[in-house]
C-alpha cells in the first residue's frame, strides 16, 4: 500500500453532500458517520453540500428534514448548515457556474451532443438492456455530422481520450488504476431533461470548494477516473485521498434496505433517542449489537476499524 494516503499535504476539505430526492435513511447516516469519522482522523474541514441537481427528483421538504436530522444526530458542519443554506453550497442555485464549465469545455470541442439511448447502445453492444450496471459508449454520435443529427432530444458528452489513465489513493485498496475511455467511453454532463448531472456537477462543486478528501459509498468508486479526468480538463487540483465504504451488510443486502429504508424522520419523529439510530448505523456497518451509541464513540469505533482494516494489509 502506498503509505503516502495517510500523508496529506495540507489542509484537509471533505464533505457530506446528500440528494433530497427522500429522506434520509441509517444508509445516509452511515455515509454521514464515515465522513466526520474521516474528517476527524485527518482534522479535515467537514462541508454539507446540497446535490439537488435532478430538479425532478428533488423536493425542499426533503432538504428541510434532513437539516432537522443531521441537527438532531448531532451533526455539524463548518459552513453552518440550516434552513437557509448559503447558496453556493446548494446546486440549484449554482446553475450558472456549471454552465460557465459547460462552455469552458466546449471551447476546448471537448463537448458533443449524443442522440443516443440506452437501448440502442445496449443494442449496438450486443447486450440486454437493463437498468442495472454501466454500458461503455461506443462513440457513435461523436463526429456525427449537424446535417445528419436528428431532430430529437440529446444529451451533452464530454470526450475522452481513449488511453488516459488515472491513478489514485484509496484508503482501503492503495493506488487504483482507471481508464475511462475503457469503463465509460465519453460521458454525460448534460441529461435530456435538461438537468446538469452527477459527474458534472460533483467535480465542478469539489474544485471550487477546495475537497481534497472524498469520503462516500462504493457505488461511486468507478467514477472517480472519469472525475479525476474532468477535474484535470477544468484546471482544477485533484483531492488527495479517497474512501469508499461498503453499502452491504454481510448478508449482501444493500444498506438501504432493512431497518435502513425507514426514515429517520420517522425515529426522530416517534420518540427514538438519536443515539439508538447511531447506534444501529454503526451495526450494520461494522457488524456490531450496540443499543445506544454517542456520535463520539461512534466515530472512534469507525476510526479503529479503519486502522484495523490498513494494519492487516501492510
Amino acid at each position: 500500500m502506498n503509505n503516502s494516503v495517510l500523508v496529506p499535504s495540507k489542509q484537509m476539505i471533505t464533505r457530506f453532500a446528500p440528494s433530497p430526492t427522500g429522506y434520509l435513511h441509517l444508509g445516509h447516516v452511515v455515509s454521514a458517520l464515515y465522513v466526520h469519522a474521516l474528517g476527524k482522523y485527518f482534522e479535515a474541514k467537514i462541508l454539507l453540500r446540497m446535490e439537488d441537481h435532478d430538479r425532478s427528483r428533488c423536493k425542499k421538504i426533503f432538504e428541510e428534514e434532513i437539516y432537522k436530522d443531521l441537527s438532531w444526530l448531532g451533526l455539524e458542519y463548518a459552513n453552518k448548515p440550516n434552513f437557509e443554506l448559503d447558496p453556493e453550497f446548494r446546486q440549484s442555485d449554482c446553475l450558472p457556474l456549471y454552465h460557465d464549465a459547460l462552455e469552458k469545455l466546449n471551447t476546448q470541442g471537448l463537448i458533443y451532443r449524443c442522440f443516443c439511448s440506452r437501448k440502442t447502445l445496449a443494442q449496438r453492444l450486443g447486450k440486454a438492456d437493463t437498468l442495472e450496471g454501466e454500458l461503455c459508449y461506443d462513440n457513435y454520435c461523436r463526429n456525427l455530422p449537424k446535417n445528419k443529427q436528428p431532430t430529437a432530444p440529446y444529451v451533452l458528452r464530454l470526450r475522452v481520450a481513449p488511453g488516459d489513465t488515472f491513478f489514485f489513493n484509496e484508503w482501503n485498496r492503495g493506488t487504483i488504476t482507471q481508464t475511462p475511455g475503457l469503463q465509460c467511453g465519453d460521458f454525460v454532463v448534460f441529461d435530456k431533461n435538461g438537468c446538469f448531472t452527477y459527474q458534472h456537477c460533483v467535480v465542478i462543486d469539489d474544485i471550487r470548494h477546495g475537497v481534497n478528501l472524498i469520503v462516500r459509498g462504493k457505488d461511486l468508486l468507478s467514477s472517480v477516473g472519469r472525475q479525476l479526468y474532468l477535474t484535470q480538463v477544468l484546471d482544477g487540483a485533484p483531492a488527495e485521498i479517497f474512501f469508499h465504504h461498503k453499502l452491504v451488510e454481510s448478508n449482501n443486502e444493500k444498506l438501504s434496505k432493512r431497518k435502513g429504508s425507514f426514515a429517520i424522520k420517522n425515529f426522530r419523529e416517534s420518540g427514538y433517542h438519536h443515539e439508538y439510530v447511531i447506534a444501529e448505523a454503526i451495526n450494520i456497518s461494522l457488524n456490531r449489537d450496540f443499543r445506544r451509541l454517542n456520535l463520539e464513540n461512534a466515530l472512534e469505533l469507525i476510526i479503529k476499524s479503519l486502522e484495523a482494516q490498513k494494519s492487516k494489509r501492510e
